[in-house]
């Protein structure tokens, strides 16, 4: 069939097929591909280091300033440095509000922000040169290219010097070793340094002793096999920053506060749900002879999801606050409140384990309580919109809609869009049968 004789068989054809193109949200006619466009520009980061000294000793300090630029075309967000655990930059500098586990800082096109930061020589390269290699700054996006990294060292000179001193039992609670108060048997740790351990045992003295330790900062850790604790506040003899004129500690050691102090903790109903209320009650009691400071409170969870407590608000108690005091013979009670967590459902229980003693985050020398109840049932959801009003059937009953016709509602327009070409391409076929058969008859008339 000729183009002209199927015009002349379906005269409305070309209006159809348009309108069958443009019930899809095409064009009636091709057209040609846009070209495509270009990439935005993306945030780039320019960084420069500064040391505040060309040369540095081991124990000594040190300040980096960073003088950070976006030369990129588009923002830079949640700027961070990310360091790996373990790095000495992550783990002895302060690197907030940049520190991996803040929220960052946020650089416009050609904006720059200088930041500086310090702590103590990181002795790269076995103590012969301190700073910072090929490292660079995170963002949202970010493209490892190179052209970002950043590097600054200076030359160390490597010191040392010894940590010695005494550790004491204060049975009379004077603040001072008097005479029988040198406590032997107290396993004293260090760490820090170059990421060094180490560990020595009391003499029947009480002394101790590591030499030549390398300069910088040691933490030290107490423990003694009778319970004897070293009080955490004390910060003094925790941490020490070794030079090579040495460092020389008295540490006073003091009985635990689970020997006098005893804790109950119980929650206010038997059964909960997930997300109703919970009033955890603590009860403290001193039966020693004498007052107990700094009492504070920590729950914890374990990793576990149905624990409760750790996120209350203990006011004093709490592990940040100031704690209380428990005088002689006096009891004490405390609540909180918290709300049960959904995983205690699959649990079937609700559970808080809470600690309580002097600075009790940092060590022993606690009491500690426990305190669960039932979890059953499942929590109030919100109610689902009320469907709207059902036409009446035969006898004014309700009949509901049928799920085909609300399927084909909600559909919208591509419903529609495929209906209206089937309409079309019916017609277009039905057109062509026709515009065939009256052919065949005309070609039979002429035989």
């Amino acid at each position: 069939m000729s183009n002209r004789s199927l015009r002349r068989a379906l005269p409305g054809a070309g209006a159809l097929t348009t309108a069958a193109v443009l019930a899809f949200g095409g064009a009636a006619t091709a057209q040609e591909p846009a070209p495509p466009s270009e990439a935005p520009p993306r945030a780039v980061l320019r960084t420069t280091v500064e040391l505040d000294k060309p040369h540095y000793l081991l124990h000594e300090d040190m300040r980096m300033k960073f003088t950070i630029t976006n030369i990129g075309g588009q923002v830079a967000e949640r700027v961070r440095f990310r360091l790996p655990p373990g790095d000495p930059h992550y783990d002895r500098w302060n690197w907030a509000p940049l520190r991996e586990t803040q929220e960052g800082i946020r650089l416009e096109p050609g904006e720059t922000r200088v930041l500086e930061f310090s702590g103590g020589v990181v002795d790269r390269y076995n103590g012969s040169t301190a700073g910072i290699e090929d490292k660079w700054f995170d963002f949202a996006g970010r493209q490892e290219t190179g052209e970002d990294h950043f590097t600054a060292v200076a030359p160390v000179t490597p010191t040392e010097g010894d940590i010695r001193g005494v550790v004491y039992a204060d049975k009379n609670r004077n603040g001072r070793q008097d005479a029988g108060e040198a406590l032997a048997g107290t396993a004293v740790g260090v760490r820090g340094g170059r990421r060094m351990r180490a560990e020595r045992t009391t003499d029947a003295g009480g002394r101790f002793l590591f030499a030549k330790a390398p300069g910088g900062t040691w933490s030290l850790s107490y423990s003694h096999p009778d319970g004897w604790v070293v009080p955490e506040g004390d910060g003094s003899v925790q941490t020490v920053r070794v030079t090579p004129a040495g460092v020389e500690l008295s540490v006073r050691a003091e009985r635990p506060a689970s020997d006098s102090v005893q804790a109950e903790l119980a929650l206010d109903r038997t059964v909960y749900r997930p997300g109703d209320p919970v009033t955890i009650t603590a009860t403290l009691t001193n039966s020693g002879a004498r007052a107990v400071e700094g009492v504070q409170a920590t729950c914890l969870d374990h990793g576990s999801k149905h624990h409760v407590g750790s996120g209350a608000g203990w006011g004093d108690l709490a592990p940040a606050g100031p704690g209380v005091t428990i005088a002689a013979g006096e009891t004490r009670t405390f609540s909180v409140t918290d709300v049960v967590p959904r995983e205690a459902l699959a649990r079937g229980e609700v559970l808080a384990v809470c600690r309580f003693g002097p600075h009790v985050l940092d060590g022993a020398g606690y009491a500690e309580a426990t305190a669960s109840a039932a979890v059953t049932g499942e929590p109030e959801e919100t109610s689902p919109p009320t469907p709207g009003p059902v036409p009446p059937g035969p006898g004014g009953a309700a009949v509901p809609e049928p799920a085909a016709r609300v399927a084909l509602a909600r559909t919208g327009a591509a419903v529609l869009g495929l209906g209206l070409l089937g309409v079309l391409l019916v017609a277009s076929g039905a057109g062509l049968l026709r515009a065939s058969r009256n052919r065949e008859a005309r070609d039979a008339d002429h035989a």
